[in-house]
């Protein structure tokens, strides 16, 4: 209890819980509230043919990143059949995730034992948590069933447990740990692959020398862990590993400047060039005011001399980690927003760091959690109309896209019941149950990059062409097609036309075409 007059320390903690799950909620909302994008089809359809056929990625059909979600998602899917929902629901906890670790970070950055109230380190926890969430970047790119979300957990997991290995007199779990969560981070997105060097570098380099070896030892046994199912895919299919993610990012490239040149994207898409790129972050980061704020905080906090000797080296591993952070980001062409979600826990975590060392009085730790506050208010009232539209239909599920989704599933298994859907969308078929072809798990990916490759590396990577259309149909005539995207092609016309499909509009406004039985 505390001091007479003193609230109980135990309101703050309640309150706090409060604020983590109004999080949840709006993070949630969001999430089932969003239109079904073509991205995600290539990280939903894997993991839904893996439980339902069995099917690898690389070895039964081609892949384009690293393989980590098709088994996270897939373990989903064993407890229910709405893929969508299911796989967002994934994406979500991993952004609540990072909200909490963020959370939990700025609570013990304000020390009980210098002064700081319970409600000073409740403003400067909530406040972290707060402006990740409603952070422009987070609010695109979080909550869809791509690699961002996953990748940006385990990577500050990682960092975390390194801040906590630093400043344990014995350590080795938490060393273990980051390099575990590092590692993993690799299998689910390949960006994060240059952070092996940093993480390495900090156990070598800060942990006491009478533990360093151990230190660095236990981040390298960590790291063997995280990538061991990584390394089986790979000697299972080495050549269609590689081709899946060394070789078809620069093809990628390349088919984003053809489109680009025909007109096909608007100015997202055209940074290609470091010298594209560097003025592209910077809008990222001063267009909108929930990312200005974290861009002042993370300035602010260089100021903070002591942070960088602190215990546990927070602000020297941010700085450490960052340029290796740059990399990964600004490695794909062309930039996208979505790329920067990893940076975003890192100006906060540096901002938390220099906090624990200005908060050393009662007064000064009630300044930090009121500065932060203001920057969490000026971010929520910039950013809270999308969050509130949402939050408004959590109570109808029948109104959330996902539902859509699986209940457009559903109409095409009526029409095709145990049949073979030609699509570029499979994600609709298989939230039917329903057989889609494996050159197109991936969605319209590998169709639109095709005529980059010679018939001979189109065979031996599982990869048909626009022009191979027609003969793939004859030799394996589907039982219904569902035009999306690069799936239009004359030879799917003619194909329908010459086999007397039926037309039917879909609940999503999408047209089935499908034979009748």
């Amino acid at each position: 209890m505390g001091s007479r007059g003193e609230t109980s320390p135990w309101i703050p903690r309640i309150l706090g819980a409060g604020v983590l799950l109004v999080l949840l909620a709006l993070l949630f909302a969001e999430a089932m509230c969003r239109d079904l994008i073509h991205d995600e089809h290539q990280f939903v359809a894997p993991a839904a043919v893996l439980v339902q056929k069995g099917w690898l990625p690389y070895r039964d059909y081609p892949y384009f990143h690293t393989p980590y979600l098709a088994w996270i998602y897939g373990a989903v899917f064993l407890f229910t059949d709405h893929l969508l929902l299911g796989a967002r629901a994934v994406s979500v906890a991993a952004s609540f995730g990072t909200a909490s670790l963020l959370f939990l970070f700025g609570w013990r950055a304000l020390s009980a034992s210098s002064g700081a109230s319970a409600w000073a380190r409740l403003g400067l926890a909530a406040s972290c948590a707060g402006l990740y969430v409603f952070s422009p970047i987070t609010r695109q790119a979080s909550g869809m069933t791509w690699n961002h979300d996953g990748s940006t957990f385990l990577v500050v997991l990682g960092v975390l447990a390194l801040v906590r290995g630093l400043r344990a007199e014995r350590g080795s779990g938490w060393f273990f740990l980051a390099g575990a969560a590092i590692s993993a981070s690799v299998g689910v997105r390949l960006s994060t692959a240059p952070l092996v060097a940093p993480a390495l570098l900090a156990a070598a380099l800060f942990a006491a020398p009478e533990v360093r070896r151990r230190a660095l030892a236990s981040v390298v046994l960590g790291m063997a862990a995280g990538a061991l199912p990584l390394l089986v895919l790979f000697a299972i299919e080495p050549g269609r590993f590689w081709f899946g993610n060394f070789v078809y990012p620069r093809m990628s490239t390349t088919v984003y400047r053809e489109a680009i040149a025909a007109g096909e994207f608007g100015d997202a898409a055209v940074p290609m060039d470091l010298a594209d790129k560097l003025p592209y972050f910077a809008r990222a980061f001063t267009g909108r005011i929930g990312n200005a704020s974290l861009a002042i905080l993370f300035g602010v906090s260089l100021l903070a001399r002591g942070a960088w000797r602190a215990p546990g080296r927070a602000l020297l591993l941010v700085l450490l980690f960052l340029p290796f952070l740059l990399a990964g980001a600004w490695a794909p062409s062309p930039t996208q927003p979505q790329y920067f979600l990893i940076l975003i826990p890192f100006l906060l975590i540096a901002w938390c760091a220099a906090a624990s060392t200005w908060g050393s009085s009662r007064r000064a730790a009630t300044a930090l959690a009121l500065s932060s506050a203001v920057f969490l208010l000026l971010s929520v009232l910039n950013g809270h109309r999308p969050y509130m539209r949402a939050l408004a239909k959590l109570s109808h599920p029948e109104d959330w896209a996902t539902t859509l989704v699986h209940r457009t599933g559903e109409e095409i298994a009526s029409h095709v019941p145990g049949g073979l859907v030609h699509t570029t969308a499979p994600i609709y078929a298989l939230e039917g149950k329903l057989d889609v072809y494996p050159q197109f798990v991936v969605g319209p990916f590998s169709l639109r990059s095709a005529h980059l490759l010679t018939a001979e590396q189109r065979e031996r990577h599982g990869i048909t062409s626009k022009a191979e259309l027609g003969a793939l149909l004859a030799a394996h005539p589907p039982n219904a097609v569902l035009p999306a995207q690069a799936a239009v092609t004359s030879q799917v016309s003619r194909f329908v036309r010459d086999h007397g499909f039926r037309r039917v509009v879909l609940v999503n406004g999408d047209t089935l075409w499908f034979e009748e039985r």
